[in-house]
């Protein structure tokens, strides 16, 4: 069981000028959090169960967060916009990576669990961003950013003794949980916005990032290459696009020692909407239209581990407002 409770104060200040504007603020934000663990054993457990004895336990923790922000923006022209933004920020962990459960291969002798003791994802964010408008409905931008991970969450293996039920007996298993570490990422984002002719258009956009561990080690989840191409129909009563993306292989996790990769994903998805009236309108998306594979790889592409064939979705539907 894992709960959280939250308390949180925010207070904003805008200010500005003729030609630029911004705001400071202040976030203070309580979390308090409880989880009941079973653990094996303990003083006076309880028995009877297939998996061994267990006690229920009991773990509490309060943290605050102060979280200032900054944004400011520049017009250094009608058509030519600078942005500024410094932040703190705090992102929880998924409740499974809270939990305090594991899962057990009692062959293999290893497994893989939560952390109750993880911290929440905390970072200091820097942004600095130009957006040029050179047409109606066209815009070329570029950005670039910089965050300082002081709590991110990443994985690695320890050990435990557990009840194995196919010895009868207590194990040694090699657990893999996650845990805080510290690491940077940072990088640049480009974005094009252009429309064609007769309400056609396209809008492309690319993100290099750079991600890493203060230990050199790769950051979950953080891709360097990822960008979209979509092209677009719109009038006053149909639109449909058609959006190609991409995204470069990167580390999803660690399994009984070794890293686990997601191999290079591109996809392409479609959507149509109709309206039908000043209330209702029709709507069709289809995903993974070329029906991609996810392959997954241990610590190099020779030693593959996992291939999902999910397939094609389509997803009809009537969207309606009083």
């Amino acid at each position: 069981q894992v709960g959280e409770k939250t308390a949180a104060l925010y207070a904003m200040a805008d200010f500005g000028a003729d030609n630029w504007s911004g705001n400071i603020g202040l976030r203070a934000v309580q979390t308090r959090q409880t989880t009941v663990v079973n653990l094996p054993g303990g003083p006076n457990p309880i028995t009877g169960s297939a998996f061994g004895a267990y006690t229920p336990t009991v773990f509490k923790r309060t943290y605050r967060d102060y979280l200032p922000s900054a944004n400011v923006k520049f017009d250094v022209r009608p058509d030519l916009v600078v942005r500024g933004a410094i932040a703190k920020t705090v992102a929880r962990p998924d409740y499974s990576a809270l939990g305090g459960s594991v899962s057990l291969n009692d062959d293999a002798l290893s497994g893989s669990g939560g952390n109750v003791k993880l911290d929440p994802v905390r970072s200091t964010n820097f942004d600095l961003s130009a957006e040029w408008y050179f047409a109606p409905k066209a815009m070329l931008s570029a950005g670039l950013f910089y965050m300082d991970l002081r709590s991110i969450v990443a994985q690695g293996t320890s050990f435990g003794t557990y009840y194995n039920n196919k010895r009868s007996a207590p194990a040694e298993y090699q657990i893999t949980s996650p845990f805080n570490s510290s690491g940077t990422n940072k990088g640049v984002e480009l974005s094009w916005q252009q429309p064609l002719w007769n309400n056609f258009g396209f809008l492309a956009n690319y993100t290099w990032a750079d991600g890493e561990l203060d230990d050199d080690s790769e950051l979950l989840n953080s891709s360097k290459r990822t960008y979209n191409l979509t092209g677009y129909f719109e009038n006053e009563r149909f639109s449909a696009r058609l959006a190609y993306s991409f995204r470069s292989a990167y580390k999803a996790g660690v399994d009984r020692g070794a890293s686990q990769h997601v191999d290079d994903m591109p996809s392409l998805a479609a959507s149509v909407n109709v309206k039908l009236s000043e209330r209702f309108t029709l709507t069709f998306d289809a995903l993974n239209l070329t029906n991609e594979i996810i392959k997954m790889y241990a610590e190099n592409k020779d030693r593959p581990r996992a291939f999902y064939s999910n397939g094609r979705t389509f997803y009809l539907g009537l969207r309606g407002k009083l």
